[in-house]
C-alpha cells in the first residue's frame, strides 16, 4: 500500500467517523485522534481543548448534542490529486 493509499484510507475512515459523530457517537473519531498530551482541538462551538483529557471531553460534549445528524462529503478526487492541484499554486524553492 502506498502513502497515497494510506491517506485516502484515513480520509475514508475519518468521514465514516464523522457520520457516527453526527449520530452522537464520538468513539470512532476519538480513535483517530492523537491521545498525546500535546493534542489539541478547536471546536466550532467555541471551545479550545489542550491535552488528550480535554480533547476527549470536548468531543464527548460536542457529540452529546447530536442524535440523528449525518455527515455528507462529495469526493471527486484522491489525496494525491488534491495535493497536486494545491501544489500547482505554489513554487517551492530549496
Amino acid at each position: 500500500m502506498t502513502a497515497v493509499d494510506n491517506v485516502d484510507e484515513l480520509i475514508e475512515r475519518y468521514h465514516l467517523a464523522l457520520g457516527e459523530f453526527m449520530k452522537g457517537n464520538p468513539e470512532p473519531a476519538k480513535r483517530l485522534w492523537s491521545a498525546r498530551e500535546d493534542a489539541s482541538l478547536t471546536n466550532p462551538q467555541g471551545s479550545v481543548a489542550c491535552g488528550w483529557a480535554e480533547v476527549a471531553e470536548a468531543m464527548d460534549r460536542a457529540a452529546s448534542t447530536r442524535r440523528s445528524g449525518r455527515f455528507l462529503c462529495k469526493r471527486g478526487e484522491g489525496a494525491l490529486e488534491q495535493m497536486l492541484r494545491i501544489g500547482q499554486r505554489f513554487q517551492l524553492t530549496v
